[in-house]
């Protein structure tokens, strides 16, 4: 691109030296107070003239668009520079393991997979910033479920890959929610999906899903490098590539080039949001702290329960409402009875205003809307 903006300017110089002599030429040339030229003469000047200015302007923008050439020059090499100085800043360690599992970092094809995803989210800091904040929400409640099951905490970093840590994340295959279930694996590990519900898109139910996943799969493979493949491409893909291909060594296999990539993404992501402060990633402290909720079952009698109404009785916005029940599809509640998460706050209201309401679940942390703390300023 650099080549190509020299070869350019060196043919233009030219020219572009001629018009700003033509754009020196005095206005007036020709012209006399007494009218002495002829009136051929005198129009032949003012074309000539009209013509300068039209060159002079031509000019002008063959300028502009020269400097915004040599911008997108500069920005390209500093791009490749940056890349370049990332492995030089920050290398990646020598030694990398995810769920007791070590990478073979020694191995050159193993080291080049490892890099192209470390590079990558590198070059996207952005993108790591958002899920350390995001993170403070989630990881509490995904990490005492995965103690709870015994498995390995590392695992928690499937929910970034998966979803980047969004209750509302959904791909174009239909898998939906914080572990990205599609329908048919949901329903399988007991996550219900109608027309005005999706357990997908709660947290605590779709982590009791994965968990359940996850462990079915470790007690099939015994290696969290094909478990964490299954949970991408499907266990059945896995199992019948390892009948195929004669290996159950994860590094020697040929995988989907996405469900390849998944594995090392999660041991890189574990390395960079698990040492954050070590990368340069810091979020700073803005004085945001989580709300305090209480889980509370509610009997809808009628046909209906419009959320307005929720909101109306409590003070509680639409957007917190629904943030803290991604759960619920539509802008009501059907006959029944539902688990309703609010802040502990605005329970004693709730419950004056829908006596048969009870909790059933204090003071629980689940992710959300956050508000400001009261001795903090607002960010």
């Amino acid at each position: 691109m650099a080549s190509t903006a020299t070869s350019l300017a060196r043919h233009l110089l030219p020219w572009v030296l001629l018009l700003l002599v033509l754009a020196a030429i005095p206005t007036g040339i020709g012209r006399s107070s007494f009218s002495a030229v002829p009136a051929p003469t005198e129009s032949r000047v003012q074309q000539l003239e009209s013509e300068n200015a039209r060159l002079v302007e031509q000019v002008r923008s063959l300028a502009t668009s020269m400097d915004s050439l040599r911008r997108e020059i500069g920005e390209v090499r500093s791009v490749a520079t940056a890349h370049f100085d990332l492995l030089e800043r920050w290398p990646i360690p020598r030694r990398l393991e995810f769920a007791g599992e070590v990478v073979p970092l020694e191995d050159p094809q193993v080291h080049v997979r490892v890099e192209d995803e470390w590079t990558r989210y590198l070059v996207n800091r952005h993108w790591l910033i958002s899920w350390l904040r995001r993170s403070r929400e989630v990881f509490p409640v995904v990490e005492a479920k995965l103690a709870q099951a015994g498995l390995p905490d590392d695992l928690k970093y499937v929910v970034v890959v998966e979803s980047g840590l969004r209750s509302r994340a959904y791909s174009p295959a239909g898998a939906v929610g914080y572990w990205q279930f599609i329908r048919a694996t949901g329903e399988r590990y007991g996550l219900q999906r109608n027309s005005w519900l999706d357990d997908r898109r709660n947290l605590e139910s779709s982590t009791d899903a994965a968990i359940a996943y996850l462990s079915e799969m470790y007690a099939e493979f015994g290696s969290w490098p094909l478990v964490l493949s299954g949970f991408n491409a499907g266990e059945r893909r896995v199992r019948e590539s390892v009948e195929e291909q004669g290996t159950s060594n994860f590094y020697d296999m040929v995988l989907p080039s996405e469900t390849e990539a998944y594995w090392f993404r999660a041991v890189v992501l574990k390395e960079l949001l698990g040492h954050a402060d070590r990368y340069g990633l810091h979020v700073p402290e803005d004085g945001w702290a989580r709300v305090a909720t209480d889980t509370l079952s509610v009997r809808v009698k009628s046909a209906r329960l419009d959320l307005r109404e929720i909101c109306q009785s409590t003070g509680v916005a639409y957007r917190q409402l629904k943030e803290l029940n991604p759960q619920y599809r539509r802008s009501w509640l059907p006959r029944g009875e539902h688990a309703v998460v609010l802040p502990s706050q605005v329970v004693p209201q709730f419950v004056e205003s829908f006596p048969a309401a009870r909790v059933v679940a204090p003071s629980t942390p689940p992710p959300g809307a956050l508000r400001a703390s009261p001795t903090s300023p607002r960010p």
